[in-house]
């Protein structure tokens, strides 16, 4: 009874073993191909649509990798990330492009990364010990020595990705805070002339912040910001200009925020310049 029940578990450990050696054999050869397909799309795709199919696959994109490749790949999407949020508060977000070695652990695994050790972290921490080009933070983290040229890119690619409307809107607040800020703080310039609030761009201006920002348009860009604003709802024209209709209150708001700051400093001025109490308790100005 004993022997039987042996020589069937060995009869079904066998026949699995012979499964998964026939599975490891296709696997390896689907990894194949899907490496040379990915090779051969790099080259022959124009840049967006090998863009899109990474993003939508990204499950895919550390598979056949180098873990050190790898680990430079996840620390540049990184500092790109945390620029974008920097770029997006308008600087109320600090740019911090160093990440830990379990957030890369984190990107390689949603990434397909194929681990060598059931220890990815040592694996992490090896290949940045390895590798040149990577800087290690007080803290223990770890950013790209190009983390400033990053920043720089993102800048260059504010409107990359985003709907048409979505830019123009964003390009129009941009604009009106921009020029109330101006505006408010020429108030309390002593001997300047307050500056006017000039909210209101072009079409064509328009056209060329979008460029600048990595924007890419189908054909005819001036075309296709003036049919965009046509179907905004929240854009005022006045002539060929634009603004938005927030315009107004982001002046107001922006004014507010800087009359009651202004108003802070001088308290502050105030108090850290009251001369002390004389020695019977009374104002020394007195």
């Amino acid at each position: 009874m004993v022997i039987q029940e042996l020589d069937r578990a060995a009869e079904v450990y066998r026949a699995i073993r012979l499964e998964l050696e026939a599975a490891r054999q296709k696997m390896e050869i689907a990894r194949a191909t899907l490496l040379a397909q990915q090779s051969r799309a790099a080259y022959v795709l124009d840049r967006n649509a090998w863009g899109n199919w990474q993003v939508d696959n990204q499950d895919l994109m550390a598979i056949g990798r180098e873990i050190g490749d790898a680990v430079l790949d996840a620390l540049w999407v990184y500092a790109l990330e945390a620029a974008h949020r920097s770029i997006e508060s308008r600087g109320k977000v600090r740019y911090d492009p160093a990440a830990t070695t379990t957030h890369v652990v984190a990107s390689l695994d949603r990434h397909g990364f194929e681990w060598r050790t059931g220890t990815p972290g040592r694996e992490v921490h090896a290949a940045l010990l390895r590798l040149k080009g990577v800087v290690k933070t007080k803290d223990g983290r770890y950013a790209r020595n190009d983390a400033r040229e990053v920043y720089a890119m993102a800048e260059q690619q504010t409107y990359l990705g985003i709907a048409l409307g979505d830019a123009i809107s964003h390009i129009l607040e941009a604009k009106a805070t921009d020029s109330a800020r101006e505006t408010a703080w020429s108030r309390f310039e002593t001997g300047s002339k307050e500056k006017d609030f000039t909210p209101w761009m072009s079409a064509e201006d328009i056209v060329g912040e979008l460029q600048r920002g990595g924007f890419r348009f189908a054909d005819q860009p001036l075309r296709e910001v003036h049919d965009a604003l046509a179907n905004l709802e929240g854009v005022e024209k006045r002539g060929g200009l634009y603004k938005t209709k927030r315009a107004d209150a982001i002046l107001d708001k922006t004014t507010d925020f800087v009359t009651d700051h202004v108003r802070d400093l001088g308290n502050e001025w105030n108090a850290a310049n009251q001369p002390p109490p004389s020695e019977d308790g009374t104002d020394a100005r007195e």
